[in-house]
């Protein structure tokens, strides 16, 4: 049993689950469910294409699938063309799951692998997103700079605090992160960023990697924990 803290800023987070779907998804959706805990799972196609059983259960769970790209490149390190077929690709991978889950796409949702927005290419292919009708949701409460400035001109999501549990040694890091202030993230992970003692609330990614399938339960303990809402942003 998880015993709730009193936290000293009561704030909201909008969990986002980034590069899934791993063998371990539904397990791990399944435990979010035990707490009412809404997420968006941005979503790679290669993975899709083994997996895709297992997304036609997380649509059906109530859980949004967001678009991550075809194959997770950096888009700045590609051309304008292949760039931009690694979001259609995916996109129509996207359309077909809804269509055949019998589910209405509540949202077309967009995240940039690695957080990178295409270099010289980035005013096109922001365009190509807001041609397909990607948006930027309402993150009520979000009142960093740096993200208030990215989603007053841009349709991809980002992101204030990564757990970055993929450079964890074991479960002592996960309180380790949750408590350091200097260790922030943002646009980068030298420049300023979501920590949890903020006034904000937090855009989160966690990642869905089968090497810490095993962090991901614990992780999501020490949160509800700690006494936070968790949300939906208004799509």
């Amino acid at each position: 049993m998880i015993t709730k803290t009193t936290h000293p800023t009561y704030k909201t987070i909008y969990l986002t689950i980034d590069e899934s779907p791993s063998k371990d998804i539904c397990t791990k959706l399944y435990y979010l469910q035990k707490y009412k805990i809404p997420a968006i799972i941005f979503c790679i196609g290669e993975r899709v294409q083994q997996h895709r059983d297992a997304l036609l259960k997380v649509i059906e769970m109530g859980f949004i699938i967001g678009n991550h790209s075809y194959t997770h490149p950096r888009l700045s390190r590609i051309d304008l063309t292949s760039a931009q077929q690694e979001i259609i690709l995916m996109d129509r991978l996207i359309d077909d799951l809804y269509d055949e889950a019998g589910v209405k796409q509540p949202a077309r949702l967009f995240r940039f692998p690695y957080g990178d927005r295409g270099g010289e290419n980035a005013a096109q292919l922001q365009e190509l997103l807001l041609s397909m009708e990607y948006k930027q949701p309402l993150w009520s409460g979000v009142n960093y700079s740096f993200f208030r400035e990215h989603t007053a001109s841009a349709c991809d999501i980002f992101w204030t605090y990564n757990v970055m549990e993929y450079d964890f040694v074991d479960e002592s890091d996960i309180g380790k992160r949750f408590a350091n202030k200097v260790w922030q993230l943002g646009k980068e992970v030298l420049e300023p960023g979501g920590w949890l003692e903020s006034d904000s609330n937090e855009v989160m990614i966690i990642h869905d990697e089968e090497e810490t399938s095993s962090l991901f339960f614990k992780i999501i303990d020490q949160l509800v924990a700690k006494g936070f809402e968790f949300k939906l942003p208004q799509l």
